[in-house]
Parts: structure tokens; C-alpha cells; sequence
């Protein structure tokens, strides 16, 4: 391997993507910032940076396959290559009571975050990890550990 292993970090604005990102800045590696946050996600790589690490940050909206393609192309360009996938972008329902009341379009939007964001994104980096013979993905949303009431 050449020079620092270097993660993708989705949904790198806060929470636990954030705090991802941050212990893999401490460890040693580089990051890719991704999320819809602009302000909060340029904040993540500025901590990235200001740990001696080299940091990039991108809007990405994970939903969008053109966007998702476009982003790792990105990162491969300006970085070498990608070890490490952390898919941490996430959304629960906005302002439901229940699950069971939240609007279908909402309920799509969520699975269409959490569910398919991450196969997207899992489709943009893994086959150039099993290319270089090694990457590591992890995959979650912090927004889960609230769960859903009445589900």
C-alpha cells in the first residue's frame, strides 16, 4: 500500500458518521467527508485537518446514483484509491407520531437513504477495494438506535 489508508465517510456531518470519521482521522487515516450538511460536514474536515490528516469534504445525496459515481470517481482522483467505506448516512421520519401514520412518500424516502444510499455507495468503492486486494466497509444509521414508535 502506498502512503495512508483513506475512508469515505457517509453522513460525515454528525453523529456517529462524525464521530467515524474523527477516530479514523485519529488513527491515522484520510477522509472523504460525504453528506447533505454543508456547513456541519466542512466542520468534520476541518477537525480532520487540524489532526495533520488530509480531508476532503463533498455534497453527496446518497439517493442519486449519478451523484453517488461522480463522488467516488472524485475520490479516487484526488486521493489514490479508497480503503475504507463507512456508510453512515441516515434519516428516520420527520414528524410522524408513529410509524405506522408516516406518509408512504416519507417511508420512501427513509428506505431510499438508509436502504439504497448504502447499496449505492457499496457499489461505487468495492470492487476497486477487491482490485488494490483490500478495503473494510462498515454500514449503519445513528438515527436508528431511536426506533420507531408503534412499529
Amino acid at each position: 500500500m502506498d502512503g495512508p489508508r483513506v475512508a469515505v465517510v457517509t453522513g460525515g456531518a454528525k453523529g456517529l458518521g462524525r464521530a467515524s470519521a474523527l477516530r479514523l482521522a485519529e488513527d491515522g487515516r484520510d477522509l472523504v467527508v460525504w453528506d447533505v450538511l454543508d456547513d456541519a460536514g466542512a466542520d468534520t474536515v476541518a477537525h480532520v485537518q487540524a489532526m495533520g490528516r488530509r480531508g476532503a469534504y463533498r455534497h453527496v445525496d446518497v439517493r442519486d446514483p449519478a451523484a453517488v459515481e461522480a463522488a467516488a470517481a472524485a475520490a479516487r482522483a484526488a486521493f489514490g484509491h479508497v480503503d475504507i467505506l463507512v456508510a453512515a448516512a441516515g434519516i428516520i421520519g420527520r414528524d410522524a407520531p408513529s410509524a405506522l401514520a408516516t406518509p408512504l412518500d416519507e417511508w420512501h424516502d427513509v428506505l431510499a437513504v438508509n436502504l439504497t444510499g448504502t447499496y449505492l455507495c457499496l457499489r461505487a468503492h468495492v470492487a476497486g477495494m477487491a482490485a488494490r486486494g483490500w478495503g473494510r466497509t462498515v454500514t449503519f444509521t445513528s438515527g436508528a438506535r431511536d426506533g420507531l414508535p408503534a412499529l
